[in-house]
């Protein structure tokens, strides 16, 4: 089989020749720390060096906002950002992070209820349509070594607290203004809504909701009010569309897989096991049984940590844990981090590939 046809057997529970393996690396964090030579490769190019499969991410869908203005100031390793409307302006900052080769908000956007009005606004006038050639163009880079994910909206609340509001601030937004949180919350309900239209407009066949959930973010009962119904809405969508909808997910679910199993997705990605989530394999099985697909089964942590043979070990662990294993997709959980050199990576994968395909069908 080719990684395409494996990872989409893999996805909808078919049958493969081998447990398919996807390191996240196919992203800036670990494509900006390689060579040049490595940089300008295909993602099929970059897979077949390091002995893996593929998942390209990209973003199927292209956004229009009428009468918001941008400015981007940079002032040392912040970049700070502004937004201006006619209902007022807001501003937001990140700081570039080496270590991890991504930005990271040092100051949120929304710090009141009059800044509100002007995320409602954005929000209110922002469009969606496809974007034309993306999909191509990955499906171009991915070649038969893999399948091509769409990067698609958070739910509101988890980006609230991910991006817009912050942590602890969130909360106590929602505890001093609950009906102005709640009447921002079905504003980006309905904006969100319409991105995921043009997704299931688009070529895209795969769209992941991406936001990084976690019971230390958010308890059941939250995630029940706030989070399960919308991706439920989202999930309606993309499958009446006829396409595949997957949730990332690469915190700690324990406590909240029942809430999530009600979605009704197709496929859990991120799924990771401890110290950085807190589920293995077997246990996302025993919730949701046959009928949700399950991406992860490892972390950064222990790729870049453990010695080869203890990785492999771990491999044969799970597998023997799991009743089959039909269904599931090794891949480091989160982004893949670059202290695993290339070669080494690529050596990993080489002696992975024996242990993969103990296939328990």
């Amino acid at each position: 089989m080719t990684g395409k046809e494996r990872l989409s057997a893999a996805v909808r529970f078919g049958e493969v020749d081998r447990i398919p393996w996807a390191p996240k690396v196919f992203i800036g964090h670990y494509r900006s720390g390689v060579s040049p030579e490595h940089r300008k490769m295909s993602i099929a190019e970059f897979a077949d060096t390091l002995n893996c499969d593929a998942i390209g991410w990209y973003d199927a869908v292209v956004r229009k906002t009428t009468n918001v203005t941008h400015e981007t100031i940079r002032d040392g390793h912040a970049t700070i950002g502004i937004t201006r409307t006619p209902v007022g302006e807001i501003r937001s900052a990140s700081a570039w992070s080496e270590e991890t080769q991504t930005h990271h908000p040092i100051e949120f956007p929304l710090k009141s209820p009059r800044d509100y009005e002007v995320a409602k606004y954005i929000a209110e006038h922002t469009t969606y349509e496809p974007a034309t050639g993306r999909h191509e163009e990955m499906l171009k880079s991915v070649g038969d070594r893999g399948l091509a994910f769409n990067f698609c909206p958070a739910t509101p609340l988890m980006d609230l607290i991910q991006g817009k509001i912050g942590m602890p601030q969130a909360y106590y937004h929602l505890a001093d203004y609950p009906e102005e949180f709640d009447e921002l919350y079905e504003v980006e309900v309905e904006n969100r809504c319409r991105y995921y239209e043009a997704v299931a407009k688009s070529d895209a066949e795969y769209a992941t909701v991406h936001e990084n959930t976690s019971s230390t973010l958010l308890s059941p009962d939250l995630y029940k009010k706030y989070c399960l119904p919308v991706k439920k809405r989202y999930c309606e969508i993309i499958h009446r569309a006829g396409k595949v909808f997957v949730l990332h997910m690469c915190g700690r679910l324990k406590g909240l897989m029942p809430q999530i199993y009600q979605v009704g997705a197709d496929c859990w990605e991120s799924f990771s096991p401890p110290p950085i989530g807190d589920t293995h394999f077997k246990d996302g099985r025993d919730v949701v049984g046959d009928d949700v697909s399950l991406i992860g089964g490892m972390n950064a942590l222990m790729l870049t940590m453990w010695d080869d043979q203890e990785v492999l070990n771990y491999v044969d662990e799970t597998i023997d844990r799991l009743p089959h294993t039909r269904g599931i997709i090794f891949t480091s959980g989160g982004a893949m981090p670059i202290e695993r050199p290339m070669e080494e990576l690529a050596e990993l994968g080489r002696k992975l590939i024996p242990h993969l395909k103990n296939v328990k069908n």
